[in-house]
């Protein structure tokens, strides 16, 4: 049995922050910081670029997509993609 035994970390935004252009980066620091604040263990899914906008998908616990929502549609000044 390994000794690296603990539970995998969830992987956040920082972690595929290089996966868009740089000008998206201070965006996304922020938006992790927020998302952070709510909801310390959230899961991103996905992070791209499409169509000249930003694509977050994030996977969170039962009764917390309205608070995500919000805070991407803040941070994305339009609509959100959950």
């Amino acid at each position: 049995m390994p000794e690296d035994s603990a539970p995998a970390r969830p992987v956040q935004i920082p972690a595929r922050i290089h996966a868009v252009g740089p000008g998206w980066r201070h965006l996304l620091e922020r938006l992790h910081e927020q998302i952070r604040t709510v909801l310390p263990g959230y899961r991103l899914l996905d992070l791209k670029e499409k169509l000249g906008g930003l694509r977050v998908y994030v996977g969170w616990p039962t009764g917390s997509g309205d608070t995500l929502r919000t805070l991407i549609c803040r941070r994305g000044g339009g609509g959100a993609h959950l």
